[in-house]
């Protein structure tokens, strides 16, 4: 009766724990997508730095050219900021299901340790019933032969 239970319960958290593994999955490669996003991001901010540091060497500058590359470094910088905010909501998301993913293991391990030991009990217990009843037949049979 209770390994019936047990198993159940066992059935319950490896789907659980399947579950869990694709989300946590599903998670990872959005985390990893928001970081090559911010790469992205930061590349394009370096070259801008870039082509602003090469404005002006020997050459006429364009107030507007200046001032549109200027208003493109801010506004990058505002999406690194977003995207930063973005991935460390993420990561901690990340961290979160890989955590249950680890709790569901322990449960589901320690489920499998405790039907291991019922199943190691009953047969013990099966063995028990048999070595007493050789027993029986033993003292018996030398009543017998008395």
């Amino acid at each position: 009766m209770i390994e019936r239970r047990l198993a159940r319960i066992l059935k319950i958290k490896r789907v659980s724990e399947e579950q869990a593994e694709i989300e946590t999955r599903r998670i990872k490669d959005e985390l990893d997508a928001e970081r090559k996003k911010l790469h992205i991001l930061r590349v394009h901010l370096e070259d801008i730095i870039a082509g602003i540091n090469n404005t002006g060497n020997g050459q006429e500058v364009d107030i507007r050219a200046m001032n549109f590359q200027y208003n493109r470094l801010f506004d990058l910088a505002k999406e690194i900021q977003e995207q930063l905010r973005t991935l460390d909501v993420k990561t901690r998301e990340y961290e979160k299901k890989k955590d249950e993913l680890i709790e569901i293991h322990k449960e589901k391990r320690i489920l499998e340790i405790l039907l291991e030991r019922v199943f190691r009990e009953r047969l013990r217990e099966g063995f028990r019933k048999e070595q007493k009843e050789i027993d029986f037949n033993s003292i018996t049979r030398g009543f017998r032969e008395l």
